[in-house]
């Protein structure tokens, strides 16, 4: 058993310790003589093998193999885009993305009420949205979470050419957007929140 003086003289030298290795400063008092736990989430199915993490929202979502992470402009800050989304071939469909979207959505000013997603707890309000000219058309499927007073939104965009455009000899098959929106589907069920 340690006498009153021994005791006291342990604290202090661990008290010491705490303050040499910066870890009782005012800026992190307990991250670094406890790091964070890395984020990530170990559920992904074989179809969508890549997790995403975004530990400051608190979620993890599985992805395809392939995609790249491109520019944003045009986006609230910490936007995130995801490309490289396979496409079927012979059909119009040129280009499908991505987008975590936080706060103001520039691409839900059109939106129409498409039903509701359900994922780890969390319904999803699902909207979709048109834009295009006479060349093209962009359909925006739209996943919206609201939490603690805060909007994310997940963006799947699907890039067309009117078929019209090309000769009837090379004139490619209108893409199926039921499947679009299935595919949207089973990658906004693997969303997980995180602690």
């Amino acid at each position: 058993m340690c006498s009153p003086t021994e005791s006291l003289r342990r604290v202090s030298a661990i008290v010491i310790l705490l303050f040499a290795t910066g870890c009782a400063t005012p800026q992190c008092p307990f991250a670094k003589c406890h790091p964070p736990k890395p984020v990530s989430c170990n559920h992904c199915p074989s179809k969508f093998p890549v997790c995403y993490a975004d530990s400051a929202r608190h979620f993890c979502l599985c992805l395809p193999k392939g995609l790249t992470k491109g520019n944003t402009g045009g986006y609230p800050a910490g936007t995130v885009r995801f490309t490289g989304f396979a496409v079927p071939a012979g059909t119009n469909l040129e280009t499908k993305q991505l987008y975590i979207v936080p706060g103001t959505d520039p691409n839900t000013q059109g939106q129409t009420a498409f039903g509701h997603l359900t994922a780890d707890g969390v319904t999803f309000t699902r909207t979709k949205e048109l834009d295009g000219s006479a060349g093209h058309m962009t359909y925006v499927i739209i996943y919206t979470w609201t939490h603690g007073g805060k909007t994310l939104h997940f963006d799947f965009s699907l890039f067309t050419v009117n078929v019209n455009v090309y000769p009837p000899a090379s004139r490619p098959a209108e893409f199926d957007f039921a499947k679009q929106v299935k595919y949207s589907e089973e990658i906004m069920k693997t969303f997980h929140r995180l602690p």
